[in-house]
């Protein structure tokens, strides 16, 4: 059983060196020297399940709407996302994968990407499970 975590462990942990290390003039790496592009800023942030926090969650949809814009990515295997911006204010949301829902109050939140800058969400999405999703208030 050790050996098995270790190596899942191990694999994650390669995965995540890979996909964070990659691209081309993104956050943390590229063939151009890294860092943000001229003109953008960085918006950051994590996507959680509800009493499975250390959980990895990949492949969620999020999604930044700036007026008719709206801009997509997907989780990581660590969770987390990231989005390149234009600078300025945006409606942050998360689509939850079939099964799953976030609850009332908790589907955006409301940022601000300035360039060069890069800005992390003051809080992670938390999805629910639906069967365990808390009751609306009144």
């Amino acid at each position: 059983m050790r050996s098995t975590v270790r190596l899942v462990a191990a694999t994650a942990m390669t995965l995540w060196v890979v996909v964070g290390c990659g691209g081309s003039g993104g956050p943390g790496g590229g063939g151009d020297g890294g860092g943000i592009p001229k003109g953008k800023g960085v918006l950051r942030g994590q996507v959680v399940i509800f009493g499975y926090e250390d959980l990895p969650v990949g492949d969620v949809v999020v999604q930044a709407k700036q007026g008719a814009t709206v801009v997509k990515t997907t989780t990581v295997v660590n969770s987390r996302f990231e989005l390149i911006l234009d600078p300025g204010t945006y409606t942050v949301t998360v689509v939850p994968p079939e099964g799953f829902a976030l609850p009332s109050g908790g589907e955006q939140i409301v940022a601000t990407v300035v360039e060069g800058v890069v800005t992390t969400l003051p809080e992670a999405f938390v999805l629910f499970e639906e069967a365990d999703l808390p009751p609306s208030p009144p």
